[in-house]
């Protein structure tokens, strides 16, 4: 049997999440990393440098049209929205970062674009790969601790971005079982300006 042509990827954003992104796809052996863009031109010639790409564009549209497969999107949460619909509309697949959109609406389109060009869309939620979490799945499922009744969880950081791996690492100690009750809250402290 023939091998298949390694899929191509381009990674929008070159902060540490796209360094991340880079490192990911550069580590999979059906993925080969060809292109970077990023709205400082320095950032990505750095990011690709590293990384050995040989394409950097600083226009995430350029990259789309750059023949990639699929698009890692690192870039801050309020663009998501625009660049995965860019890259699904092209027939791109999306690896895209948290938060998935601004708004309910916007995620909603964004599945939409994704069902209507047959593409997939991939909100990151990485911290289920890692070895502990792997860990007490397997000791969940194989009923060493006894029947899970509740399973608690707290962030640091906000529920977009922090929140959200904390939710997707609860329903994936969870067995990934359909949710039938949730209780949350959100706690804040007034910060003032001085």
């Amino acid at each position: 049997m023939p091998e298949k042509p390694k899929l191509r990827v381009g990674i929008v954003g070159a902060g540490w999440a796209g360094e991340g992104h880079a490192f990911g796809f550069g580590e999979c052996p059906r993925t080969e990393v060809v292109a970077i863009a990023n709205r400082t031109r320095e950032t990505g010639e750095a990011l690709a440098e590293r990384f050995d790409v040989p394409t950097v564009d600083d226009d995430y549209r350029a990259l789309i049209d750059h023949g990639v497969d699929i698009i890692g999107v690192t870039t801050p949460g309020h663009t998501h929205h625009e660049i995965t619909m860019a890259a699904l509309e092209a027939g791109v697949h999306v690896l895209c970062e948290k938060p998935m959109a601004k708004n309910l609406a916007e995620a909603r389109r964004m599945i939409d674009a994704c069902r209507e060009s047959g593409t997939h869309l991939i909100v990151n939620h990485q911290r289920r790969t890692t070895r502990p979490l792997r860990r007490m799945r397997e000791l969940i499922a194989e009923g060493a601790i006894g029947d899970i009744t509740l399973i608690r969880a707290s962030c640091a950081g906000d529920v977009l971005t922090d929140g959200t791996h904390a939710i997707d690492s609860m329903r994936f100690l969870a067995g990934d079982v359909p949710v039938e009750w949730v209780f949350g809250s959100v706690y804040r402290t007034r910060v003032d300006p001085d």
